[in-house]
């Protein structure tokens, strides 16, 4: 039997262990996705996976310390592979300050510095800056107001929200493939947010307007080009169906694609199932076609050109068992990503003109956060407390149904005061010419250690 079909049975059979082992009388509620001023107002008791296992949002100060190991796959280099030894020191700093009449100040900032052993010296692109949040919020009774860089995020699923469309572009330092941490150690979008709470939901609007399109460079560069290239506008309308739905539509403009629709509703079914849906009408070109389109004098500006409307969509399910036990499963489609037999074509470049377009591709998917594939299956499983307390145990797997590639991610942590420590390790499984299969790494291996105040 062929390896990633061998995890991907033993990571079912974890899935299903939780079901068995547990009684669901004690299962915990969880709760819908919505940012916290609407979260009050509504007085919901159920929670989407999009921010419910957001580890890094407590704590003022957090320090890290992490060394890794790489197993490269030879085919992806066309010299020297690095050593394989790698090591990471970065910092983080969280606050909001009280202002006068209502005003409050918001901060959170983070730097990075990678090291590879045998490289002589640092460079300026071992070092990354994320500057998520620097805004001034205001809010009253039912009117709240930001201004500033803000870490906005839409959608309720876990690992891909078609509606967010603020993620492109916006990680700096891809330190873990978790996409909580995703979502929440990333660059926010300068503009102003204004939000009006009703009865039953509420009214936003965000106005991103367009600040700078050159590569500014510079470590410690805000980097408004990568957030704020081009002008960018969304609403969206919430409102609660009943105390255990939500429904929330969604309406973006890009310049690259226009006016799109979207939405996304969750309810909550028995006292421990959560089950959601995403959806996003884009008239995006394929992948392939905008990651040609790039201007090199404005690399993170949208693509000129557009198409018909075609859904990107996401839709799971977050079952909370006992006190331990969290599992997600959850199905995604993108009708601009690539099918099966155009991922192999592009895979298997016949000349380095095809090879450098296809190297761009990968690049653009990665940068931008976008699907390579057009069909994935992703599933979660987190356990509290697996070794004794204080401990845990988080495992997810991604798989592609185009191409039959997987990529498996587990990790333990273990927490002693203000310490943590963390081991993760990462196996991208699949043949050659496969999205996880051309992954330069077959597998990595991370040891972290977290001091939090």
């Amino acid at each position: 039997m062929k390896p990633y079909r061998i995890c991907l049975r033993f990571f079912a059979l974890a899935l299903v262990l939780p079901f068995i082992g547990e009684s669901v009388a004690g299962a915990q509620e969880t709760a819908i996705d919505i940012p916290q001023s609407e979260m009050a107002a509504l007085d919901l008791a159920i929670e989407t996976p999009a921010q419910a296992d957001d580890t890094r949002a407590a704590g003022k100060w957090l320090v890290e310390a992490a060394v890794g190991h790489d197993r490269w796959r030879a085919w992806t280099f066309a010299g020297d592979r690095p050593d394989p030894w790698r090591g990471r020191v970065s910092g983080q700093y969280n606050s909001r300050w009280t202002l006068d009449s209502g005003w409050q100040a918001v901060l959170s900032n983070r730097v990075d510095v990678g090291y590879r052993n045998g490289q002589a010296g640092l460079h300026g692109e071992d070092v990354a800056y994320t500057l998520s949040e620097a805004y001034l919020a205001y809010g009253g009774q039912r009117v709240f107001v930001d201004v500033g860089r803000m870490n906005d995020r839409t959608g309720v699923a876990y690992a891909y929200n078609p509606t967010d469309v603020f993620r492109s572009n916006s990680v700096v330092a891809r330190v873990s493939e978790d996409p909580s941490l995703l979502r929440s150690m990333r660059l926010g979008v300068v503009g102003v947010r204004a939000q009006y709470l009703h009865d039953d939901g509420s009214l936003t609007l965000i106005a991103a307007p367009g600040l700078r399109q050159r590569d500014s460079g510079g470590v410690l560069s805000p980097r408004f080009e990568n957030t704020n290239s081009d002008t960018r506008i969304m609403l969206r309308a919430s409102r609660r169906l009943s105390e255990q739905s939500l429904i929330e539509g969604v309406l973006v403009h890009q310049p690259g694609a226009g006016w799109e629709p979207g939405g996304n509703v969750s309810t909550l079914w028995g006292n421990h199932v959560v089950i959601y849906g995403e959806l996003l009408l884009t008239r995006d070109r394929d992948i392939d076609t905008r990651s040609e389109a790039l201007d090199p004098l404005a690399p993170y500006a949208s693509p000129n050109g557009r198409t018909h409307y075609r859904p990107r969509t996401a839709a799971g399910m977050s079952a909370a068992l006992g006190q331990r036990y969290t599992v997600v499963v959850e199905g995604h489609y993108d009708a601009t990503a690539l099918d099966g037999h155009r991922l192999e074509a592009l895979g298997e470049p016949q000349d380095a003109a095809a090879l450098a377009r296809y190297l761009r591709l990968r690049q653009y998917a990665a940068d931008s956060q976008s699907q390579l594939s057009r069909r994935y299956i992703f599933s979660r499983l987190s356990l509290a407390r697996p070794f004794g307390e204080s401990t845990s145990l988080a495992g997810f797997v991604r798989y592609s149904l185009e191409d039959d590639s997987s990529y498996l991610w587990l990790q333990a942590g273990l927490q002693r005061g203000a310490f943590s420590w963390l081991a993760t390790v990462a196996a991208p499984l699949g043949r050659r010419a496969t999205e996880y299969g051309d992954l330069q790494a077959s597998n990595t291996f991370l040891l972290t250690m977290e001091w939090r105040r």
